[in-house]
């Protein structure tokens, strides 16, 4: 019975944390992220205005928004900055890291990220 609960108790931690991501970056609240709006997460973070975020910037940004919820815990924001930083350039930027980003998401390639497709996407970032 323990291991039912635990099972259920992360299955909703993840949950709560995927769409409380998603509903911070729905500022029209439409149920949909448009790249303007995926964009304004890593803008927003972008603390020294140079367009491009360092590792330093995403991990405050993260620890400030409070992306992880400390539901899970699992997901250190140092570990997910290299998940973003597609060409490991040590920055996350508009080209390719977002665009590459938005388009991973963006599983039906409709241009807007349904909580469907974040969620999926998400999950499928952590997977082995």
């Amino acid at each position: 019975m323990n291991g039912v609960i635990f099972v259920f108790a992360a299955l909703l931690a993840v949950v709560f944390c995927d769409n409380h991501l998603f509903r911070n970056a729905d500022v029209d609240g439409d149920d949909h992220l448009t790249e303007t709006e995926f964009d304004a997460i890593f803008d927003h973070w972008d603390t020294t205005g140079d367009q491009k975020v360092d590792q330093y910037e995403f991990t405050t940004g993260w620890d400030r928004d409070d992306w992880d919820d400390n539901t899970d815990g699992d997901k250190d924001p140092r570990i997910v900055f290299h998940l973003f930083d597609v060409n490991d350039d040590g920055f996350i930027q508009d080209v390719p890291d977002l665009r590459h980003l938005f388009n991973t998401f963006d599983n039906n390639g409709d241009q807007q990220i349904s909580k469907t497709e974040f969620r999926q996407s998400w999950d499928g970032l952590f997977d082995d």
